[in-house]
């Protein structure tokens, strides 16, 4: 399986500062601290959401969280991610960025 790089790239203070790279492993993203990605801000759970790869790309679901997780403005349960598409968890934003 040949995966292209891929990293979230934080747009807002919710969302921390730095880009954050995509392993080919599966990563959790909550406000929990054992989250592989910490998340900040109101309308986090612990465990909200879980970025993984796969044959097709990276895929993000959301972990049945009470307050959702929408890319690009739309709330989604699953999602195969496309280069340039925004990510919002509680009020972090994210974009997601190919190569």
């Amino acid at each position: 399986m040949f995966l292209r790089t891929a990293r979230l790239v934080p747009q807002n203070v919710e969302a921390g500062r730095a880009a954050i790279p995509l392993p080919p492993k599966p990563v959790t993203l909550g406000g929990d601290a054992g989250s592989d990605i910490r998340v900040g801000g109101p309308g986090v759970e612990a465990q909200h959401a879980r970025i993984e790869a796969n044959h097709q790309g990276y895929v993000l679901t959301d972990l049945d969280s009470r307050h959702g997780t929408r890319v690009n403005a739309e709330p989604i349960r699953e999602r195969l991610l496309r280069h340039e598409d925004v990510i919002q968890i509680g009020a972090a934003r994210y974009v997601f960025r190919e190569g």
